[in-house]
């Protein structure tokens, strides 16, 4: 595996303490009496995948098959809005994190105020029948294009809209640093992925997330080793060369006062490329996408114009195999 970039960090000692943790040696339970809940959003649910358990942890396979070769691949999507569609959820393929709420309500566990909330798991990813996509020459390097598929951990607060993953392709690891646009609001929105790491497929790596600072500062860590900081959430701090998306409004520092944590698999077609331009235009409300090189009031431009069905969903698919997640906190001594 070859870092990117590792960031030197001085770790403040603290008092941890585990809150959640599961190997999955016991199952895994989506229902109404288990552990775990498949995340929905506006009526839809994140379902695409087929879970099962070993002595080796969760194994994720996509739910529908590829007509041509009989393995896995990707069942749901969905168009834009103007066909009567979710627009850009269909981001979402499968997604599940604890039943466990904060003392807000919303899901998750409580970030110290001053201390520290970590999510972790040690995972691995495969996807299939990328090089298939109908973008062309667009698409550079397929088997490590994270719009076209990819999976990991996720770190959520979904009252703010806060999302700081780890997405896995084939050959590529990404740190993922996101605002979600809620309707109507006006802070600025947007999705960064930045590549840390060069893999091998199927390559087993441990994440973690890192929230500190009352909640205002993320780290990523990978195998133990810090490879990007974002010191105040919710602003376009990061280079925008990194940026999929962008959605206009204004920067707002934000302060979680809780994140879940969980595993997703995902695809997210709307994305820029090198060239700034997105695949697939999910989502048809207007004035949703700017563009990533030059920001509001430049509007995004994108190969798909419309979504059709043949440029979201073509016999790809993304496998998960996640050895452990564990939530800790950590107090400072």
């Amino acid at each position: 595996m070859a870092v990117e970039q590792v960031e030197q960090v001085e770790e403040t000692p603290m008092l941890k303490r585990t809150v959640f943790s599961d190997t999955f040696q016991n199952g895994f339970d989506t229902s109404t009496a288990g552990n775990w809940q498949l995340f929905q959003n506006g009526g839809l649910t994140a379902n695409d995948g087929i879970a099962t358990t070993s002595t080796r942890g969760l194994n994720v396979v996509p739910s529908g098959k590829d007509p041509v070769t009989g393995q896995p691949a990707f069942a749901w999507t969905t168009g834009q809005q103007a066909a009567g569609g979710g627009g850009d959820k269909d981001h979402m393929k499968w997604l599940a994190y604890p039943r466990h709420n904060g003392t807000t309500g919303y899901p998750g566990y409580d970030v110290p105020p001053n201390g520290q909330l970590t999510c972790e798991s040690s995972l691995s990813v495969q996807t299939r029948n990328m090089e298939r996509h109908p973008f062309g020459t667009a698409v550079s390097d397929p088997q490590g294009d994270v719009r076209l598929g990819s999976a990991g951990l996720v770190t959520a607060d979904l009252q703010t809209g806060m999302v700081m993953d780890f997405h896995v392709t084939n050959n590529t690891v990404y740190a993922f640093y996101e605002r979600l646009r809620y309707p109507g609001t006006s802070y600025a929105a947007f999705t960064y992925a930045v590549p840390v790491a060069r893999i091998t497929p199927g390559t087993q790596v441990n994440t973690q997330v890192v929230l500190e600072n009352g909640g205002t500062r993320a780290r990523w860590k990978l195998n133990g080793f810090t490879v990007l900081t974002v010191n105040k959430l919710g602003t376009l701090e990061l280079d925008r060369k990194y940026l999929q998306t962008d959605h206009g409004g204004t920067e707002e520092v934000v302060a979680p006062k809780q994140a879940t944590c969980g595993l997703g698999v995902f695809s997210m077609l709307d994305g820029a490329g090198a060239d700034g331009r997105g695949l697939v235009r999910l989502d048809s409300t207007d004035g949703f996408y700017y563009n990533t090189r030059l920001g509001a009031p430049t509007g995004q431009t994108f190969l798909d114009e419309t979504s059709q069905t043949g440029s979201r969903i073509w016999g790809q698919g993304v496998d998960l195999r996640a050895a452990n997640l564990k939530v800790t906190t950590g107090e400072r001594l």
